[in-house]
Order: structure tokens, then sequence, then C-alpha cells
């Protein structure tokens, strides 16, 4: 499998925290970290958009539940009402 290489910059001052890891690192080893970095960062990613599409699920649930049970307080009002007129006639 062929290596590509990409180029990455940062500015030092704005970016002192990349600069203090990169430092912490062992010299051979930067783009092992990198790769490592990035596929770590593409997971939590992918697990924020399955977070996110859950608990979506979960609200769009919920919003049909409330309209299921507003509907059967709705027909529950209807009887009490009708049962109500009958026993007056």
């Amino acid at each position: 499998m062929p290596t590509i290489r990409k180029g990455f910059s940062y500015d030092e001052v704005i970016d002192a925290d990349i600069k203090k890891w990169f430092d912490s690192l062992p010299t051979r080893k930067h783009s092992q970290y990198i790769r490592l970095a990035i596929k770590e960062y593409i997971n939590r990613e992918l697990q924020e958009d399955l977070l996110e599409k859950i608990e979506k699920a979960v609200s769009s649930n919920n919003e049909i539940n409330n309209e299921k049970e507003y509907e059967e307080v709705k027909d529950d009002e209807y009887e009490d009402a009708k049962n109500f007129m009958n026993n007056i006639f």
C-alpha cells in the first residue's frame, strides 16, 4: 500500500497546545500519533452523530406518545360529557 503524505502547518503562538503536544512526542513517532489523533477524532464524531440520532428518535417517540396521551384524554373527556348528557335526560 503506498504511503500518502499530507502537509500540516500550525501557528506556534495561536496553537501553543499543539506545539506542546508535538514537543512531548517521540521525534520519530509524530506521524503515528497524528494518525491516532485523527482516528480518535473520527470515532468521537461518529459517536456524537449516533447519540444525536438516538436523542432525536427518543424525542420523536416522546412527542408521538404525548400526542397519543392527549388524544386519549380528549376521548375520555368526550365519553365523560356523553355519559353526563345521557344521565341528565
